[in-house]
């Protein structure tokens, strides 16, 4: 159990640490909902196997992913409104334009948040 458990966990930090670099490089709707997915993921590895794998490295890794998902749910928020703003046909009204301002400054922000975590 010990093998598969932490074989579950090191494959899911491997694709947070992916999903990362590719938010970095591109904060734009995909990365970030791919990054808020791959983070979940080995959230739930770590509530699941935590225990077996490595109880001490288990707690840091979700302290210091904790920032980083709540910035990435942020700029989602973002992505969502602006979606359902196109949608209604609104995308060029002043509050577009200020969510469009908004997203770029929590995107600013999931970037830094992704360089404090500092996965090794």
């Amino acid at each position: 159990m010990e093998a598969f458990a932490a074989a579950q966990v090191e494959t899911r930090i491997e694709r947070v640490r992916v999903e990362m670099a590719r938010a970095m490089a591109d904060p734009s709707a995909g990365p970030v909902h791919d990054l808020r997915v791959s983070i979940r993921r080995l959230q739930q590895a770590l509530r699941l196997f935590g225990g077996i794998w490595n109880p001490a490295r288990s707690a840091e890794l979700r302290a210091r992913l904790r920032p980083v998902i709540a910035a990435a749910g942020e700029v989602r928020n973002r992505d969502i409104a602006l979606d359902l703003l196109m949608k209604s046909g609104c995308e060029a009204t002043e509050i577009a334009a200020c969510f469009r301002r908004d997203r770029a400054q929590t995107a600013g922000l999931l970037r830094l948040r992704i360089a404090q975590a500092g996965m090794p």
